[in-house]
């Protein structure tokens, strides 16, 4: 009796090593919690648009659809030149982008079609918000102004030849080219001055006439909050919704919309082709464009709403495109205008850098 009792643990030892070697070999190991949520993916542009984006947009998700959203943040062509270098394993699902950008990683092949079926609230957008490839989608509308310090220039701008001012002289930023606000510049420039805005002689041609009024050409939005705040630079071409967040903050920013009128612009966002996690990623689109978050992110940070449904405040109305703007505004061609893009980098590194 005492040599059968001894034997019995060991025979329950050997027969929990042969289950765990069965798992080993069929299922694979066993997940160490099954409720932990799932986990998406995306680029979202920084600064402040980030951190109002994290409270409109990604929190309300997670918490409708218990899931975690790891954000990466970067400008347009960083996202795009990750989406190519992740072309054959996506490891970011959904990627934001400005629209013309968008556009050359929808004819390279990289992003998913978009399903009204599977995102039901495409059927709620203005006509323009959606590409005919389908393969990204307006979030937003903006367009590009002018900005200036209050402190500094007591008269509101009315044209964008007032950056020529001679009163001005070192005092002028001009994004640079890299940014998408740099290339929206340069067909402002053609509208205004030109022929049409890929008149890039007569743009090119006036830019250089303006070099002693600029200060320098900032790389970021955040660069250009900062010189305009401290008064070091005193007006710029500046994305509307970037202008108005600084005026809500009680930044010494006042916003002109030149005579001439400017680029009607939109942002875009679209699905990496191949990512695991598609269906997620068709929900967060499907959130982002919904009326709640497009309503909070026209009213806190001022990006202009792609949904019919939203009807803004008086307040955040006099800051986008939206009314009797947009009547000032005009569209470009994006087709051309990302062909146009490429020799108008290579334009200004030999003659403006």
């Amino acid at each position: 009796m005492m040599k059968q009792a001894a034997i019995q643990p060991v025979r329950f030892l050997l027969l929990w090593v042969a289950v765990l070697g069965l798992v080993v070999v069929t299922g694979g190991p066993i997940p160490v919690s099954a409720g932990e949520p799932e986990e998406l993916v995306t680029t979202v542009f920084g600064g402040t648009l980030e951190k109002a984006w994290r409270a409109n947009v990604i929190q309300p998700f997670e918490k409708q659809h218990n899931v975690r959203v790891r954000v990466v943040t970067g400008l347009s062509v960083e996202n795009l030149a990750k989406l190519r270098a992740q072309k054959d394993n996506p490891q970011i699902d959904v990627f934001m982008f400005d629209t013309p950008i968008a556009l050359i990683g929808a004819k390279e092949g990289l992003l998913e079609t978009l399903d009204p079926e599977r995102i039901p609230n495409l059927r709620d957008l203005h006509d323009f918000a959606m590409d005919s490839t389908r393969q990204h989608v307006a979030v937003y509308t903006v367009s590009v102004f002018l900005g200036y310090n209050t402190q500094y220039v007591k008269e509101k701008p009315t044209s964008w030849a007032d950056l020529w001012k001679p009163e001005y002289k070192g005092k002028v930023l001009v994004p640079y080219i890299s940014q998408i606000t740099g290339a929206y510049f340069i067909a402002i420039l053609g509208h205004a001055f030109g022929k049409g805005v890929f008149d890039a002689d007569t743009a090119f041609a006036r830019l250089k006439s303006l070099r002693p009024n600029i200060l320098t050409f900032p790389t970021s939005h955040d660069q250009t909050a900062q010189l305009m705040n401290q008064g070091e630079g005193w007006m710029q071409p500046w994305s509307n919704d970037r202008i108005a967040t600084q005026v809500k903050a009680g930044a010494p920013i006042g916003m002109a919309i030149p005579k001439e009128g400017s680029v009607f612009a939109t942002g875009a966002m679209g699905i990496a082709k191949g990512t695991k996690r598609k269906a997620l990623a068709e929900k967060y689109v499907n959130f982002t464009i919904g009326e709640a978050a497009q309503a909070a992110n026209a009213e806190s940070i001022f990006l202009a709403p792609v949904n019919k449904k939203v009807q803004l405040t008086s307040e955040a109305a006099q800051f986008v495109p939206y009314g009797d703007v947009l009547k000032r505004l005009f569209v470009i061609d994006w087709d051309e205008f990302t062909k146009h893009r490429d020799q108008w980098v290579d334009r200004w590194n030999r003659e403006i850098k």
